[in-house]
Formats: structure tokens, sequence, C-alpha cells
């Protein structure tokens, strides 16, 4: 192998390469000599979306895709998975029962806990990413996506929910039916195992519907304190409190007699979250005034 720059031959490596290239040629760097000798045209651009992808080195050169997203979505990609695992596993996907205990295996090794969902930190990364881009903690709670989605929908099928689209959910119905045998994921056994695993919290946040009264008392505590949040997920115990402050850990509950009728399951629920050191307030068929939520609130707080 010669340089291309002074001439030299060298072993037949790349990696030799390499290092004569730091050693001798510090000034151009590894970079540019792989964009100046070794760089196909286009190599350096994303095969899904074609933004520029980075450079890995000179036995690599650049990445295919620029993200995780793009290489998940890429038609060859999920074909070659496909036939991989077909061969394998006699299946694809999380329809193999290997194939589901070996990710369950890997997430608790990494995060003790069998589904990513579950994880404080890949919570509290997804959020941190939401909160630079969107300024928000999940996407669904910023306007300017929701009206995006709705529009999109509108513009494409006439309508804000796809699900009322034969088409889409005769398309969701085969690919279940391929994938898992089942026309939904919601009747697959990963789905069930998820839900009582913690991921329910999670589900049950998204509520789109919450009462007027519960609104109205989460603005009025909004005001006050930024960071309340509407149905706040709490994974450790998978349960979900009305409005909750987590900078104080305090759960404001708004109690509807129509909903609330079996009040030993409410208890149940706030003593899970309570072992947790969550302090609650509950108002039943009452929008507390923004005086009386200070006052309560400050009564809770200067207790401990």
């Amino acid at each position: 192998m010669e340089c291309k720059i002074c001439e030299k031959e060298l072993k037949d490596s790349l990696k030799s390469l390499a290092q004569h290239i730091l050693n001798n040629h510090k000034e151009i760097g590894i970079k540019n000599y792989y964009d100046k000798y070794l760089k196909k045209e286009t190599s350096d651009v994303c095969s899904g979306c074609g933004k520029e992808t980075k450079f890995e080195g000179l036995s690599k050169g650049y990445r295919q895709f620029c993200s995780t997203r793009c290489s998940n979505s890429n038609k060859n990609k999920i074909e070659n998975t496909k036939e991989i695992n077909l061969n394998k596993y006699g299946g694809t996907g999380f329809q193999v029962k290997e194939l589901s205990d070996k990710s369950r295996k890997t997430t608790k090794e990494k995060y003790g806990v069998e589904f990513g969902s579950q994880s404080k930190e890949v919570q509290e990364k997804q959020k941190e990413t939401f909160r630079k881009i969107l300024g928000v903690d999940w996407p669904s709670q910023n306007k300017e996506v929701r009206e995006k989605q709705i529009t999109t929908l509108k513009n494409k099928y006439n309508t804000d929910n796809p699900m009322k689209v034969e088409k889409i959910k005769n398309k969701q119905h085969e690919s279940m039916l391929e994938k898992y045998g089942v026309k939904t994921y919601f009747q697959t056994q990963c789905w069930r195992d998820k839900m009582l695993n913690g991921f329910a919290s999670h589900v049950y946040s998204f509520n789109k519907n919450p009462s007027k009264p519960q609104v109205k008392t989460f603005e009025l505590i909004k005001s006050v304190f930024a960071d309340a949040v509407l149905n706040f997920p709490v994974y450790e115990v998978n349960r979900i409190i009305d409005i909750a402050i987590p900078s104080l850990k305090i759960a404001v509950e708004y109690d509807g007699s129509y909903w609330h009728k079996d009040e030993n399951l409410d208890i149940i629920r706030q003593k899970d979250i309570e072992n947790l050191g969550w302090r609650f307030l509950r108002y039943r068929d009452h929008v507390p005034s923004l005086e009386e939520l200070k006052h309560d609130i400050n009564k809770i707080t200067n207790i401990s």
C-alpha cells in the first residue's frame, strides 16, 4: 500500500496507513486524506434522507445513514433483517420468543428494567431531547406538533383520526397479521407484558380527554409552578397522577364523583405513589381558587 502524499510504501493495511498519516502528515489528517484520495462520490450522504453522515475512519469511511431512524426505515435493511431472522429464528420481530427474550435481557442488563420505557435514564434522555427541540417533555404536549399532525391527516384523508381510514386500518391489520399473527399489537403477549411492567402509566399519560375541572385546576397550578405536568406517569408503580408538581413531589387530584365512585381504588393508588415520597392534595367535585391552592400547597410543604 502506498501513501498518496509522499509515495512511501507501507504494509498492506489501512491501519498502517492511518498511523503513517498521523505521524507524518498531521497537517492533512485522516479525514482530509480519505476525502481526497479514497472517497467515492456521495458516500458521505445518508441513503435515507440525503443529509451528511459521520466519518468513522479509513477502513469504514462514512456511515451509510445519518441516524438510527433513517437506518431503521430503510427498505433494503428491513428486508435484509427480515430474511436473516426468518432463516435464523423462523420468524421476524418480537413474534419470535428468542428475540423478545434477548431484547428484554439486554435492556435489563443495561438499565435494570425489561423495557426501555421503564428506565428513568431513558425517560430523562428522551425528555431532554424533546425539551431542546420542542420545549416540552413529550411531542404530544407541543401545540404546533399536534396541529401539524391533524392538518396532515385532514389534507390527506379528510379526517383527524387515521384509524377512521379503511386503507390505513387494513394495511395495519395486514402488517400485524404477518408479524404477530393478530390484527392489532394490543392483542400480542409482548404488549400485555409491557403494560403490566410499567408501560401503562406512559400510555395513559397521553390522555387527550381530561375532564374540564381537571384542566382548570391544572391551568391554575401551571400559572404558579412552571414544571406542573398533566397526567404525570409514575413508572415505578405503573400509576398516573392527575396533576404533578415534580419539583415539590406534590400530586394534585381532582375527584369527580361520577368517575371516582370506588374510593378504595383511589386510596390504593395514592398509597403506592406516597411510598415513593409524593404528597397528595385532593379536591372532590370542587375546583379550588388560586389562593386556596397556594394555601394548601404551602401547608403540606411546610409540614415537612
